[in-house]
């Protein structure tokens, strides 16, 4: 069932790819890189139906969607690229093969896990507009299926969503921007809110 989910994704992904304007070879790696990248997750992650499964998929499709990214190895970047679980973050190697050096360059400008707020406010104000936006992006999918996670975990992710993210989001696209803001708010009064 899973293995279906992925490879229905995979197709959704290589016919949004070529409906923004990417070439045949940029949809063919970005589907490559997604084939690879859940290898990984198949392995780590087993329950099925989990929130994070398609996550990199997704990812993309929100840059490619809503952000109009088309930068190839921006987006091979974002399949690679995971903020959460950063053990499922495609090796170099990998992502050199799968795009060439372009792509590694693209996945070392994405912000290095467990840095603190300040570091990471200033890791994306000064990225690379399409870099920015995976980022945006990447932190998007997660946040938007916070709620299946701990309750533990909620007050910290928003709490750096509204400190780092929303401030950074005013740089990059406006569409990302509306959404992270509007994400923000409506988990508070659904979700924090009933914490107190």
């Amino acid at each position: 069932m899973e293995e279906e989910r992925a490879a229905a994704m995979a197709r959704r992904l290589g016919r949004t790819a070529k409906t923004a304007g990417l070439d045949e070879p940029d949809c063919a790696r970005l589907v490559a890189a997604f084939t690879r990248v859940m290898e990984r997750r198949e392995a780590e992650i087993t329950e099925a139906g989990h929130p994070e499964y398609l996550h990199p998929a997704r990812t993309a499709l929100i840059l490619l969607d809503d952000a109009h990214v088309t930068n190839g190895s921006a987006l091979l970047a974002a399949i690679a690229y995971d903020s959460v679980r950063p053990e499922l973050t495609l090796p170099d190697a990998e992502v050199q093969e799968l795009g060439g050096v372009a792509s590694v360059a693209a996945l070392h400008q994405l912000p290095a896990p467990g840095l603190d707020d300040g570091v990471l406010l200033e890791t994306l104000v000064v990225a690379d507009p399409d870099l920015l936006n995976v980022a945006l992006a990447e932190r998007l999918d997660h946040a938007r299926h916070l709620h299946l996670s701990k309750a533990s975990d909620w007050s910290e992710f928003h709490h750096q969503i509204v400190t780092v993210f929303m401030p950074a989001a005013r740089r990059g696209h406006p569409m990302l921007a509306r959404r992270i803001g509007r994400w923000a708010e409506a988990f508070e009064w659904r979700f924090l809110k009933k914490l107190i």
